[in-house]
């Protein structure tokens, strides 16, 4: 009896010690757990704080870069270190030296900003008067209006450069868009690009110019309207005060830049005296002629002083002066571009003289010279 009590003894005693040995099993096991889980959820925080802090880094970077691209687009000088707006035309051109989209390869030549803009106006030659400036192997110019200070500024500065023609680094780039001297944000945004820019503007006698204008827009119309309907019938009109107030354009131009950077020149003397726009506008970017007096002969059926077809450089000057050299003469204003003008109400054309002759007033004052445009009598 004693001995059944004893066993049952040691069995109850083992019992309690398996109890006990899975109880701390238990506790040891849900410590390690605890452990466990407290690592993991430090390591998957510090994961996290990692991740948000390069996402942070990133943004950070997206907005410095978006921020730089927006100061360069608009000109406006950086904060921390105030620069002209030609000192940062300079450094963009020496950032991008080595760009091989701006540079030719295994050459010094490379895409350069302009640093001369033939701004206005439109139908007055501006096409023929970036030919004429071409002539100068000092001077290259955009084959055709880039816009870009007035539909393309968005794309930046360095589209505007890659789709300049490669040059020299002693050359002059210059670029032809006729309707940026009627657009004030153009001018604008010209002046905080570079408000050291010289600005060419070609004129042209307002009454032959609205009358050209005319004939260009109606020429294909079978049913166009007689020249005092297509102005408005009254010469107050903007289709006529558009064609006719060069003055107002030209003040919005010189209120940006300085008068010394802004030159005015007239149509009618580049046709008969293109030696002298020339000179003038050599003059006016520093640089050496091209041509002497003695590469021109005065004809006198056409009225005007013409290049000798026996230069050398002839074929040059007819590839850069297309479509209005005249291949025989050498005379620009060939026959072949005369257009015929339209026949004008006489009390319309009196009104309409009236009211040139003040615009023109107020161009001549501005200008300090005056052009020997249309009188009267003319008609």
């Amino acid at each position: 009896m004693a001995t059944v009590k004893a066993t049952s003894v040691l069995r109850g005693a083992n019992a309690v010690k398996v109890l006990l040995g899975i109880i701390l099993g238990v506790l040891v096991f849900g410590l390690f757990m605890n452990l466990f889980i407290q690592e993991l959820t430090r390591a998957i925080a510090a994961s996290k704080e990692q991740v948000s802090s390069t996402k942070e880094r990133s943004l950070k970077v997206q907005s410095e870069l978006i921020a730089r691209k927006d100061r360069e687009s608009s000109g406006s000088p950086d904060e921390e270190e105030p620069r002209s707006s030609k000192d940062k035309v300079e450094e963009m051109e020496s950032d991008d030296e080595d760009e091989d989209e701006n540079k030719a390869p295994n050459s010094n030549l490379r895409r350069q900003l302009p640093k001369c803009l033939i701004v206005g106006f439109t139908n007055c030659w501006t096409m023929t008067l970036a030919g004429l400036l071409s002539l100068n192997p000092r001077i290259v110019t955009a084959e055709r209006e880039m816009r870009y200070f007035t539909l393309n500024f968005q794309k930046g500065s360095e589209w505007y450069r890659s789709m300049m023609p490669l040059s020299e680094p002693n050359q002059i780039t210059v670029e032809r868009t006729p309707n940026y001297i009627t657009s004030n944000s153009a001018l604008d945004r010209i002046h905080e690009f570079n408000s050291s820019m010289k600005i060419i503007a070609l004129v042209r006698d307002p009454i032959m110019r609205l009358m050209s204008t005319y004939s260009l827009h109606t020429r294909r119309k079978p049913d166009k309207p007689i020249f005092e309907h297509w102005c408005g019938v009254h010469v107050k009109t903007r289709n006529v005060l558009r064609y006719i107030d060069y003055a107002s354009a030209l003040q919005n131009a010189m209120a940006r830049f300085t008068r010394k950077n802004v030159l005015v020149l007239s149509k009618e003397d580049l046709e008969v005296k293109p030696h002298t726009v020339l000179r003038s506008m050599e003059e006016f970017l520093g640089l050496e002629p091209t041509f002497s007096k003695d590469d021109f002969v005065y004809n006198k059926e056409e009225g005007a002083t013409c290049f000798k077809t026996s230069l050398a450089r002839f074929p040059e000057i007819k590839e850069a002066l297309v479509p209005e050299l005249d291949n025989r003469t050498g005379c620009l204003g060939s026959s072949d571009t005369r257009r015929s003008h339209p026949n004008i109400d006489p009390e319309f054309l009196e009104k309409l003289l009236a009211l040139v002759k003040i615009h023109n007033g107020r161009l001549f004052n501005l200008i300090n010279k005056k052009f020997d445009w249309t009188r009267p009598d003319d008609l």
